[in-house]
C-alpha cells in the first residue's frame, strides 16, 4: 500500500471521529437548550411539577444518562422525599419514598451544600443501598 493511500485512509478515519464528536457536541448543546428553555420564564404554582420534570428529562439528555430522580428535603420532617422519577424504574415505586436527610449521597449533599459527581456508587461508603436491595436495581452513577 502507498503511503498516500495510507494517509487518505488515516484522514478518512480521523474525519469520521471528528464528524461522530461534532454530532455528540451538538446533541449536548440542543440538550442544553432545552433544558435553559425549560426553566427560562415565571411559574406558576400548577407548573412547577410539570417544568421540573421537563427539566429533569433534559438534564438526563445531557449527560446521556438513562435514570434520574428528584428529592426535596422537607423541612417539618427533615426528610428527603422522590419527587420526580425518569427511567427505568416505575415512578410509582420510588415516588414519594423518604430516607433519612443523613443517608446517602443525597444526604451528603445536603450536608455539604456541595454537587458531587460519583462513577461507581457500590464502591463509595455514602451510597445508601436500600432502594436498590428493595426493587432490586443497580445504581451505577449519581
Amino acid at each position: 500500500m502507498s503511503s498516500e493511500t495510507e494517509d487518505i485512509q488515516t484522514l478518512t478515519r480521523r474525519n469520521e471521529i471528528i464528524r461522530r464528536e461534532v454530532s455528540r457536541i451538538r446533541q449536548f448543546i440542543d440538550a442544553l437548550q432545552s433544558l435553559v428553555a425549560a426553566l427560562d420564564g415565571s411559574l406558576a404554582a400548577e407548573d412547577i411539577m410539570p417544568r421540573l420534570s421537563t427539566s429533569l428529562e433534559h438534564a438526563l439528555n445531557c449527560i446521556d444518562a438513562k435514570n434520574a430522580s428528584l428529592l426535596v428535603l422537607e423541612e417539618d420532617s427533615q426528610e428527603l422525599v422522590f419527587v420526580l422519577t425518569h427511567g427505568d424504574m416505575p415512578s410509582e415505586q420510588l415516588l414519594w419514598r423518604r430516607i433519612p436527610k443523613t443517608k446517602g449521597v443525597a444526604g451528603w449533599v445536603v450536608k455539604h451544600q456541595e454537587a458531587t459527581i460519583i462513577n461507581d456508587v457500590q464502591a463509595d461508603e455514602r451510597f445508601y443501598p436500600e432502594f436498590d436491595t428493595e426493587y432490586n436495581f443497580t445504581t451505577e452513577s449519581i
